[in-house]
């Protein structure tokens, strides 16, 4: 049993002893434990001020474009910057909404990290259904990993969406509110591209 089950546990037999809570208060405790998070796109991403949204491969990016990026790495900088889509889903088993009320974030390209922050807007997650949280974050490239100008830009295209595989990781804490209040997760939870993290792992 995870650490997480285990404290939804013991909150439950407080409540009972403290708050008068019903049977479908207490399953959505127990349903907090599995919510899911998954990484769920990039949006807005952007290198040196080139948008790559729809920028397939390194051999797509126009003569000027390409001057833009080489007069910018130059100078010794590439500022990337991009909202990621953080995905939350809520088990269609929990008969009420989750509120997630903040999250704690940091994302790694190639394992190291490039920024962290924290949502602080409360976000509400039905039941059944996916939410998805953006996430506004900016970093240089040239300073956190170094390279030509085709690696880098190869780098920031996998972030937009064209085989980020496991160079783009996404770790997350958040915090729920339950009717005891705000409970934060005991342990980060790491998303790897496009896969689920959830809390029973």
């Amino acid at each position: 049993m995870s650490r997480l089950h285990r404290l939804f546990g013991l909150l439950a037999v407080l409540a009972l002893a403290v708050v008068p809570l019903g049977c479908a208060q207490l399953s959505a405790l127990s349903n907090l434990a599995q919510v899911k998070f998954s990484l769920d796109g990039a949006q807005n991403v952007s290198l040196a001020g080139v948008s790559l949204d729809r920028v397939g491969t390194y051999r797509n990016i126009g003569g000027a474009d390409l001057l833009r990026l080489g007069t910018a790495l130059a100078t010794g900088r590439m500022p990337l910057s991009m909202t990621l889509l953080v995905g939350a889903e809520n088990p269609s088993s929990n008969p009420v909404s989750t509120r997630l009320v903040s999250m704690d974030y940091q994302v790694l390209l190639d394992d190291r990290q490039a920024f962290q922050g924290v949502v602080n807007d409360p976000v509400a997650l039905s039941p059944g259904q996916t939410t998805r949280i953006p996430i506004s974050a900016q970093t240089d490239l040239m300073q956190l990993v170094g390279g030509n100008l085709q690696q880098l830009v190869d780098l920031a295209l996998a972030v937009a969406g064209n085989g980020a595989g496991p160079r783009l990781k996404v770790v997350v804490q958040p915090s729920i509110q339950t009717p005891l209040g705000a409970i934060r997760y005991p342990n980060p939870i790491t998303i790897v591209s496009g896969n689920v993290g959830d809390l029973r792992n």
